[in-house]
C-alpha cells in the first residue's frame, strides 16, 4: 500500500515534535504500523528515507519492541495477560480457551481475518485480574465464557465498550494511530475514571490506625466523573501551583522539594529534590525533564490509574520541575499498551496548551516548555532510565554504561532529570502546601503519602494512598481481607523484582528503611498478595519467563543466566528435577547478582533466592509428587463458577 500525500504530512508533523529528528523513530513506526496494519519493508525504508538514516538502523529499532509486528494481524488482535498473577487467577486457563475456541495458536489469525491472539506480559492492571485486551484497551475481570463471548462480538462486528477506555472499540489501525500521537477524539468519551478501592490516611506521629484521618492527596478527586478534564482540574485548585511556582525562584523550589522529603516513586526511593539539584546550572546548555511512564514492572498498576483519573496534576508536575531544572523541552514516555490511557494523557497536553500552560510564554511569563509525550512499544527494560533514554533517542531501549549519570549526560547527552510519573505528580501539592505539611505525613526517613498497588487474592483490590510507613495487615483490613475462606501465602512488597515475604511480614511498615531491614525492597510498592491455593514454584517460573523474555541481551550475565534459570525451574515445577538442581539455582542467581549490566538480571534473582528462602520444602514436594502438587483451578477467581 502506497503513502499518500497526507500520510507523508503527518509523519513531517511527527518528525517536527522533537528537537532531534531520530527520534521520531518510534511514533512514525507506530504510524506506519496505523496505515499498513503492520510494520512493513516499505514503511522502513520510507522512515530511514525520510530521516536520512540506513533501513537496517531503523529496522533494528522495530524488531526491538514487541507492540511492532512484522506480519499482519486481526482487525482485533486479541492479547490475554499470563504474568503470573493474571495467570494464577485464570489468564492461563482463558489463553487455553480462547486457543481452542478460535482454533489458532499464539500469534495466530483467524481465517477471516477478524481476531488474533497473543499471549501478552503484565500490563499495568492487576487489580483488574484477569485481564483481556482488545487492541490494547482493556476487558476487567475476564472468565473463560466471558472472554469467548467477547472474541465471538468482535467477529460478528459488534464489540461491548472496554472496560475502562472509550464508548467505543476502535479497529487494530485506528488504535495504531492514537500510539502515533494523533488524537483521535475519544479521550473523554466513556466511563469515568477512577479506581474501585481508594483511601488517603493521614496520620500523626503516636496515632493509632483507628483514629486516622482520610486525606486523599493525588486521589482526591478521583471519584468526580470528570476528574481528568482541564475544567475539572482547575476547579479543584489545578495550575495554581504552577502560576506560584513561576514566580519563585527555580533554586529555591529544588531546595522546598528537597526540604519536603519526597523521594523517588519509581522503584530506588532516591531523595528527588536531590536529584533536581545534580543538573549543574550557568552551563548554557540545554537541559530536559523525562518522565517515566513505562510502569511495566509486573504486579505495578499505580501510574496508570493515576493517569487515567487525574493526567493534569503530572502535567503541572512537568511544568514546575522544568522550571526548576531550567528545561525548556520535557518528555512523558508511558508504554504503549494502554491505549486508553495515551488518549486521556494526550488530550490533557492538547488542553493545557490551549489554556496557555504550555508553549511560548507559559502562564503570562518569559517561560516557554514544550511538552511531548512518547509513546513505547512493549520493552520492560525501557523502565530502566538509561534504556529509556536511549530508546527515546530513537534506539533500541538498552541501558548505558554509568558514569557519566544522566544529570550530567542524559538525553541527548544533555543534563537530564528522569523522575517517576507519582514522584512529577507529587510536586504541585508540595508547592500549594509546603515542606511542613508534606513531612506531616509518613515515617522519619520516609516522607509522604503513597499509592500502593493491592491486587490479586484479596477481596477489594485497588489503589490505596497513605501515608508511608503503613502496614500490609492494614491495607488489608481496610480492603476487605485475603478472599473470603482463604489465607495469605506470600506477597509482594514492591513488584516481582523485590524478595518476597510471607504472613511473617504483615506487620513490617511499608517504608523504604523498614522493609529494606525485612530483607526486601519497597520498589513500586506493588502489592502482589497470593493466598495458600498458589503454587510458589509455578508463580516464580512465570516470573523468570518473563525477565528471560524482557531481557534486552546486552550483557551476558542476564542474556545467558536468565535462560539457564527457566530450564533449572521448569524441570523442578514438572517434577523432572533432583534437590542439587536448588544448589544449581542459588548459584546462578548468585552469579547474576550485581554482575549484570544494570538492576534488571538483579530484579530477576529476587522472587528465586527469596521462595527457596521461605518454601524450600514446596520445591522439594514437587521432586517427591513426581509433579506439581497443586491444583492450578483452585486459585482461579472464577473456581467453583461457571466459568
Amino acid at each position: 500500500m502506497a503513502f499518500s500525500s497526507q500520510d507523508l504530512a503527518t509523519m513531517d508533523l511527527i518528525i517536527k515534535r522533537y528537537p532531534r529528528s531520530r527520534s521520531s523513530i518510534m511514533p512514525l513506526l507506530h504510524f506506519v504500523q496505523s496505515i499498513q496494519g503492520y510494520v512493513t519493508s516499505d514503511g522502513i525504508e520510507l522512515i530511514a528515507k525520510l530521516l536520512k538514516l540506513e533501513a537496517a538502523e531503523v529496522s533494528s529499532v522495530a524488531t526491538f519492541y514487541t507492540q511492532y509486528k512484522r506480519k499482519p494481524v486481526g482487525e482485533y488482535h486479541v492479547g490475554v495477560c499470563t504474568n503470573t498473577l493474571c495467570a494464577v487467577m485464570g489468564g492461563d486457563a482463558i489463553f487455553a480457551g480462547l486457543k481452542d475456541h478460535l482454533g489458532i495458536e499464539n500469534d495466530g489469525v483467524t481465517e477471516d481475518g477478524k481476531v488474533s491472539l497473543e499471549h501478552i506480559e503484565c500490563n499495568a492492571a492487576c487489580d483488574y485480574a484477569p485481564v483481556v485486551m482488545a487492541n490494547w484497551e482493556f476487558y476487567d475481570n475476564q472468565t473463560i465464557q466471558s472472554s469467548k463471548d467477547l472474541v465471538d462480538s468482535m467477529r460478528a462486528g459488534n464489540p461491548p465498550a472496554p472496560t475502562r477506555g472509550p464508548n467505543k472499540l476502535v479497529n487494530w489501525k485506528q488504535a495504531s494511530a492514537v500510539l502515533a500521537g494523533i488524537n483521535d477524539g475519544l479521550a473523554n468519551e466513556g466511563v469515568q475514571a477512577g479506581a474501585p478501592t481508594l483511601l488517603g490516611l493521614k496520620i500523626s506521629k503516636g496515632e493509632p490506625i483507628e483514629t486516622r484521618k482520610l486525606t486523599p492527596v493525588l486521589s482526591a478527586h478521583w471519584d468526580e466523573k470528570d476528574s481528568f478534564t482541564i475544567e475539572a482540574y482547575t476547579r479543584n485548585g489545578g495550575y495554581e501551583a504552577a502560576a506560584k511556582a513561576l514566580k519563585m525562584e527555580p533554586d529555591a523550589i529544588i531546595a522546598l522539594v528537597k526540604d519536603s522529603g519526597l523521594r523517588g516513586r519509581g522503584g530506588a526511593g532516591f531523595p528527588t529534590g536531590m536529584k533536581w539539584g545534580f543538573i549543574p546550572q550557568g552551563d548554557n546548555k540545554d537541559h530536559y525533564l523525562v518522565v517515566n511512564a513505562d510502569e511495566a514492572e509486573p504486579g505495578t498498576c499505580k501510574d496508570m490509574p493515576l493517569l487515567l483519573a487525574n493526567p493534569h496534576v503530572l502535567v503541572e508536575g512537568c511544568i514546575i520541575a522544568s522550571y526548576a531544572i531550567r528545561a525548556k523541552y520535557a518528555f512523558i514516555y508511558i508504554r504503549g499498551e494502554v491505549t486508553h490511557i495515551v488518549r486521556r494523557m494526550q488530550q490533557a497536553i492538547d488542553d493545557a496548551y490551549k489554556a496557555g500552560h504550555l508553549g511560548k510564554n507559559i502562564f503570562g511569563s518569559d517561560q516557554d516548555l514544550e511538552l511531548v509525550l512518547h509513546v513505547g512499544a512493549g520493552a520492560y527494560i525501557c523502565g530502566e532510565e538509561t534504556a529509556l533514554l536511549d530508546s527515546l533517542e530513537g534506539f533500541r531501549g538498552q541501558p548505558r554504561l554509568r558514569p557519566p549519570f544522566p544529570a550530567i549526560a542524559g538525553l541527548y547527552a544533555r543534563p537530564t532529570v528522569v523522575n517517576n510519573v507519582e514522584s512529577i505528580a507529587s510536586v504541585p501539592a508540595i508547592i500549594a502546601n509546603g515542606a511542613e505539611w508534606y513531612q506531616s505525613m509518613g515515617t522519619e526517613k520516609s516522607k509522604g503519602a503513597t499509592l500502593y498497588s493491592l491486587s490479586g487474592h484479596v477481596n477489594n483490590p485497588g489503589q490505596f494512598e497513605a501515608p508511608l510507613g503503613i502496614t500490609l495487615r492494614e491495607i488489608l483490613e481496610l480492603a476487605g481481607g485475603v478472599r473470603t475462606g482463604h489465607k495469605l501465602k506470600f506477597w509482594t512488597p514492591g513488584g516481582s523484582s523485590t524478595p518476597i515475604f510471607t504472613d511473617e511480614h504483615l506487620d513490617i511498615p511499608l517504608d523504604y528503611e523498614s522493609v529494606a531491614a525485612a530483607g526486601s525492597m519497597l520498589g513500586t510498592k506493588a502489592l502482589q498478595i497470593f493466598d495458600e491455593t498458589t503454587c510458589v514454584v509455578r508463580a516464580v517460573l512465570r516470573w523468570t519467563q518473563f525477565y528471560k523474555h524482557e531481557s534486552c541481551g546486552k550483557c551476558t550475565p542476564c542474556r545467558e543466566g536468565t535462560w539457564w534459570l527457566v530450564q533449572i525451574l521448569r524441570d523442578l515445577e514438572s517434577g523432572k528435577g533432583t534437590e542439587v538442581d536448588l544448589e544449581k539455582l542459588l548459584d546462578l542467581c548468585d552469579n547474576i547478582l550485581g554482575r549484570s549490566f544494570c538492576a534488571f538480571g538483579d530484579g530477576a534473582t529476587s522472587p528465586i533466592t527469596s521462595s527457596i528462602q521461605y518454601f524450600r520444602d514446596e520445591y522439594i514436594a514437587h521432586l517427591t509428587n513426581g509433579g506439581c502438587p497443586f491444583d492450578p483451578v483452585a486459585s482461579t477467581l472464577f473456581v467453583g463458577a461457571d466459568k
